[in-house]
């Protein structure tokens, strides 16, 4: 998938914290997780190969070609020296692991440090010496997936008394907590500046980089202009001779949300590989790259208020391609499965519903098929759509509860480490909170704990101990607490921290100050820089305002870059009285070092600091580094200030800048302009397994979990 360069670059600049650069930005803007293998940029760019060959995000596949294909690759930057199968060749943002340890992760350029170093395992040979592999069960990269609802949260509770429109509404320190100063984009914004300036532009360059980051910004707006629809534009690009095009096209009908059977039928066209959806590619065959992007659309399609018919066409088509043996691509197979998982369960009982009950048996009668040792990398993504898509309290949702416990126990048959991971992680969204031993899921929680104690997986250890956070109920909090006081290793600290200061905040009944102070304590003994990052952020969730000049006070002598980062987003979670400036200096000072200018302008925009904008705007024409045009674009689209609007519109049509700038500018046009209260992959980056990745899932570059 060569295409989505915006969308893409500001994840990147997410997790740029530990990963030092990988060049990668593609599909209109970059992802904030770091990729799966580390590297060195080669010394000079090179077109990517038309095939490439399979890589380090998943194995092989016996089962013939199917993840082959070109990848996506960004603005004009180098591609990864180690390219995946049908993978980027873009930068990927620098992930959560010490710059110590060699990686891709992001554009070139310094990134601040960041958590624990990066274990070298297996080394691959380069034009600058041997790469290392990078951590990627790091708590780091889970919070970058799973932050967007904490941090929106948080901006939501300050926002009470904003009035649209006026630049004089700010209600000053009686109100606690205070309402966000920023004026949103209104609908005849989106008519007069954003839609006619992202028009012109797909008219007036060929450029990818352009043309993806101005599609995927259209498709965010979700509305027509009153001159021309939308769709128009992105169904001539499905037969472009650039594959990052391509699909690109295929995946902005997904993200714009417009739910016609005419949308449903063409994205199930170009999902099947038929006659029809090969004419609209004008190819002999629709390759496995867009054909995974428009399976992943058809589940954004049917997510939300879509009605039956609609619902029946996508979850038939993507069931269909889940079951069909003679289909060897993964990319696809993964993308259908997720894709079913977005679906989710509607309302009510009638036809809709009952659309989810037989997606769910043919995902199970999949998940338990003898399919041999390399499927199960496929397989495993299995648990966490099935989870999505029961009614919790149904006889289907409690057998799928005791299948999956007994993976965890060793008994279920499947043991890869995937398998496990999924398990955890379906668990986690089909149990009800639990308030004592007597509760239906207290055995449930039991195995989570011990599977956090003793099980051989890493990962699966880590998504267990989350999962116990996400489950809540007062006797997991007081195990969590436990866990708390009785986690030393610097590895483990951070994810009990994190699934203590998510279940405070799932509960939202008020400060937990037993929990505050636990952390509280856990801060002040621990000098880990990464332990005390989570820390920060955990204090953020569980809205302990007395941190608050513990945190600030450690900012104010922190030399650690990636630490620094981690205590403004506790400090914007928290939005404390006098947060804003502390923040605001962190960001003019920060203006060369890009992860950490991401990190706090996002925290600006949790405690709602307009100026921020003001401050970077200049900053986006005139700068030529891609990590500092990544941090910079993702950062005015997470303050969605309307007044970037128009001056982001200059950039975009202003031939002098360098294409790359002009990108960036698409992408936070369709930032600040797009209405949903979340992020659109914000769902599927809450449920899906991405340690069992594939290319177009996640590689820190080109996945739709890498697109912003």
């Amino acid at each position: 998938m060569e295409g989505c360069l915006l969308a893409r670059l500001s994840l990147v600049a997410a997790l740029s914290i530990a990963i030092p650069a990988r060049h990668a930005s593609a599909h209109g803007g970059q992802y904030n997780g770091p990729p799966p293998s580390g590297g060195s940029p080669p010394a000079a760019p090179a077109p990517p190969p038309p095939n490439r060959g399979p890589g380090d995000i998943t194995p092989p596949h016996p089962g013939g070609p199917g993840i082959g294909g070109p990848g996506v690759r960004g603005p004009s930057a180098p591609p990864p020296t180690a390219p995946a199968t049908g993978g980027p060749s873009a930068p990927a943002g620098p992930g959560p692991s010490r710059p110590s340890t060699p990686g891709p992760g992001g554009p070139a350029g310094p990134g601040p440090s960041a958590g624990p170093a990066a274990p070298a395992r297996a080394g691959t040979t380069t034009p600058r010496g041997v790469e290392l592999e990078v951590d990627r069960s790091t708590w780091e990269l889970w919070w970058e997936l799973h932050k967007e609802p904490y941090l929106r949260a948080a901006g939501r509770t300050r926002r009470n008394a904003a009035q649209t429109g006026s630049d004089e509404f700010y209600l000053g320190s009686t109100r606690n907590p205070p309402s966000l100063d920023l004026v949103g984009p209104t609908a005849h914004d989106v008519e007069s500046v954003v839609l006619p300036a992202l028009r012109r532009t797909l008219d007036a360059t060929s450029h990818r980089d352009v043309v993806t980051a101005a599609m995927i910004a259209m498709a965010k707006t979700g509305c027509d202009h009153s001159t021309f629809r939308i769709f128009d534009q992105f169904t001539p690009r499905l037969a472009d001779l650039d594959q990052e095009v391509r699909e690109t096209a295929a995946l902005a009908i997904g993200i714009s949300g417009q739910r016609s059977m005419a949308q449903i039928a063409l994205l199930a066209d170009l999902a099947r590989d038929d006659e029809a959806g090969r004419r609209l590619c004008r190819r002999a065959e629709v390759d496995d790259r867009t054909r995974s992007f428009a399976a992943y659309a058809l589940g954004l399609l049917g997510e939300g208020p879509a009605d039956a018919a609609n619902r029946h066409r996508a979850a038939a088509t993507l069931l269909a391609l889940v079951e069909d043996r003679r289909l060897s691509s993964r990319n696809v197979k993964v993308a259908a499965i997720a894709a079913l998982g977005l679906l989710g369960r509607p309302a009510g009982e009638g036809a809709a519903a009952a659309i989810g009950d037989v997606a769910a048996q043919g995902l199970g009668e999949y998940f338990l098929a003898d399919l041999g040792r390399a499927e199960e990398l496929v397989q495993a993504h299995c648990p966490p759509a099935i989870a999505r898509i029961l009614a919790r309290d149904s006889e289907a949702a409690a057998h799928w509860r005791h299948q999956f416990t007994a993976v965890l126990e060793g008994r279920g048959g499947k043991r890869s480490a995937p398998i496990a991971q999924s398990c955890a992680l379906a668990l986690a969204a089909m149990c009800d909170p639990v308030d004592d031993e007597n509760a239906r899921d207290a055995g449930i929680v039991a195995v989570l704990l011990r599977t956090w104690q003793e099980h051989a997986d890493v990962q699966t250890r880590n998504f267990a101990i989350m999962a116990l956070g996400q489950i809540g109920g007062s006797a997991t909090r007081e195990q969590l607490l436990r866990e708390l006081s009785h986690s030393r290793r610097s590895l483990e600290l951070p994810w009990v921290a994190l699934a203590l200061g998510v279940h405070v905040n799932r509960r939202g009944a008020g400060v937990d100050a037993d929990a505050g102070g636990a952390l509280l304590v856990a801060l002040r003994t621990n000098k880990n820089p990464s332990t005390r990052g989570a820390l920060a952020i955990a204090l953020g969730l569980c809205g302990h305002q007395v941190a608050a000049v513990e945190l600030a006070g450690l900012l104010d002598e922190c030399s650690d870059e990636a630490l620094c980062g981690h205590l403004c987003i506790g400090l914007g979670l928290l939005g404390a009285p006098g947060t804003q400036g502390e923040l605001r200096a962190v960001l003019e000072r920060s203006l060369r070092r890009p992860e950490l200018l991401r990190q706090a302008a996002t925290a600006l925009a949790a405690v709602g600091d307009r100026q921020a904008a003001d401050l970077l705007l200049p900053r986006l024409q005139s700068d030529s580094n891609l990590a500092r045009l990544a941090a910079i674009a993702q950062a005015l689209g997470a303050i969605r200030d309307r007044r970037s609007l128009e001056p982001l519109a200059r950039v975009l049509e202003d031939p002098e800048p360098t294409s790359l700038a002009r990108a960036f500018a698409a992408a936070a046009l369709g930032a600040i302009a797009d209405p949903r209260e979340l992020p659109w992959n914000t769902t599927l980056r809450g449920y899906v397994n991405y340690r069992a990745a594939t290319e177009t899932l996640w590689d820190g570059a080109a996945g739709i979990l890498d697109i912003l």
